[in-house]
């Protein structure tokens, strides 16, 4: 094991201390090296209709995961608070406004699961503040007949906690939508 040196420690922190200067950009490749050594925390919002028996799902497109079926989030840019975070995310993935009503499970990745580092998942249940079009790459699904291509843990996920109509109206009592 190799272990940081006296002067490379100096000069990660120096190299630290950059990141609020320059509005906290990181480049992906120090990004990625970053998110391996420190978890970070992903909303992710967790949108349903017709009493939680149907959830949304947006195609992923990236280096990873790519054409795979996802709970739309991301990651918290620093200085933004959850709230903010959330409606960020929905505005870019989905277009609309959001509103979070509370978080159902926070999900730490398992070593191997994620493609270079292990996350915290925050699966934030969320109320659209608009109205949400489907398209090819943003569907509704049914809970019992999710897509084959599906990021695994998210699968598990919708599998616990709105499998049956118990959990499903569990899960409307918490979140005040209960008539």
């Amino acid at each position: 094991m190799s272990v940081i040196t006296k002067q490379e420690a100096r000069d990660l922190a120096r190299i630290l201390k950059k990141i609020p200067r320059q509005g906290f950009w990181i480049p992906q490749e120090s990004f990625r090296a970053l998110h391996g050594a420190v978890s970070m925390w992903a909303p992710e919002l967790v949108i349903t209709r017709r009493e939680h028996r149907e959830i949304l799902l947006t195609i992923y497109r990236g280096p990873y995961f790519n054409n795979v079926w996802h709970i739309p989030g991301g990651y918290n840019v620093w200085n933004e608070s959850f709230r903010q975070t959330c409606d960020r995310l929905a505005k870019l993935e989905l277009g609309v406004r959001i509103t979070p009503r509370f978080i159902i499970e926070a999900y730490k990745w398992r070593r191997g699961e994620h493609p270079y580092g292990r996350p915290l998942s925050l699966f934030t249940l969320c109320v659209p503040r608009g109205k949400i079009t489907e398209t090819n790459e943003a569907k509704f699904f049914p809970v019992n007949r999710l897509p084959s291509r599906i990021v695994p843990c998210q699968r598990r996920f919708i599998q616990r906690h709105f499998k049956t109509s118990q959990m499903r109206m569990h899960l409307r009592s918490r979140a005040g939508l209960l008539a």
